[in-house]
């Protein structure tokens, strides 16, 4: 829970921050405990100075990332999301990691779709 709220915290000041913050929890979820998680956040507010320190420390102490995290699981729990990456294209999802080429051509296909679809309203 700490990983999200210091996300949910750390969005709220920086999107680069936060990219740096995920690529960190990533890259290594195993052996990440919250006090390295804290040096791992002091060595990218070191980094990026669009991290504000006292004022992430502010936001982890306050209800508001708790409210964020809670919205999101919420969320996550009325679309029936329950594995990650799990992607909606137009309302129709797909679970696990898609390849790029594969994702492309699922946007493609639904974008042509969508268009028949509109034209054939239309009377195009």
């Amino acid at each position: 829970m700490y990983a999200a709220k210091a996300s949910a915290c750390v969005s709220l000041q920086s999107e680069s921050a936060f990219w740096r913050l995920h690529d960190t929890i990533f890259a290594d979820q195993a052996r990440l405990s919250n006090e390295g998680l804290e040096q791992k956040l002091d060595a990218i507010s070191q980094q990026d100075q669009t991290l504000n320190g006292p004022k992430f420390k502010q936001c982890m102490l306050s209800e508001e990332p708790a409210q964020i995290v809670s919205r999101d699981v919420a969320l996550a729990d009325r679309l029936q999301v329950n594995a990650t990456p799990t992607v909606f294209i137009n309302g129709v999802r797909k679970n696990g990691a898609i390849a790029p080429d594969e994702l492309q051509y699922l946007i493609r296909e639904n974008n042509h779709k969508h268009s028949e679809q509109n034209g054939s309203r239309s009377g195009t």
